[in-house]
């Protein structure tokens, strides 16, 4: 009983290093581009001239896209079901709205292959704020991230403009 113990305790501590040293080689390697886009670069909560019981929240499509430029493949290595998170920053960098919070993620280990020339999208959606306390007018930033280890991660702009009145 005592030498399985130890051998969880040395694979638990071994596996995990080898894994880091390997993954950080391909990620140092420029070769794979990561960027993020919303739908819009400009969003409103609610319609113009539509009457709300509640003060609504809009909401954003964002796109990560991770593409290899290289002429070989590159495995990227997830340490839990997620592989990717956006996250809604004031223009201070605070964060103000993380896409995977409350969400539950498996705990499996998994790797994807990005072949030469293939191009990965992941989108979803994102509201701007909570149901009746949206965000308030003004400038964001939006990050996208891909959660492979290490972490790479891109950004990019959009704003918040008044709703017209009718």
């Amino acid at each position: 009983m005592k030498r399985i113990l130890l051998l969880c305790a040395v694979v638990s501590w071994v596996l995990p290093a080898c894994a880091d040293e390997a993954v950080m080689g391909e990620a140092a390697d420029a070769a794979l581009q990561v960027t993020v886009k919303c739908d819009k670069k400009e969003y409103m909560h609610g319609e113009p001239g539509v009457v709300y019981i509640i003060t609504p929240t809009g909401r954003l499509k964002a796109t990560l896209t991770v593409a290899n430029a290289s002429t070989k493949a590159h495995t990227l290595e997830f340490r839990s079901g997620q592989q990717y998170d956006f996250v809604i920053r004031d223009t201070k960098g605070k964060e103000l709205k993380r896409w995977s919070a409350g969400r539950a993620f498996t705990d499996a280990l998994q790797e994807k292959v990005v072949a030469p020339g293939e191009t990965l999208n992941f989108t979803d959606g994102l509201s701007l704020g909570e149901v009746g306390k949206p965000l308030p007018e003004g400038d964001y930033i939006l990050e996208g991230i891909l959660t492979c280890h290490p972490p790479t991660s891109a950004t990019t702009k959009f704003k918040i403009i008044p709703t017209p009145a009718r």
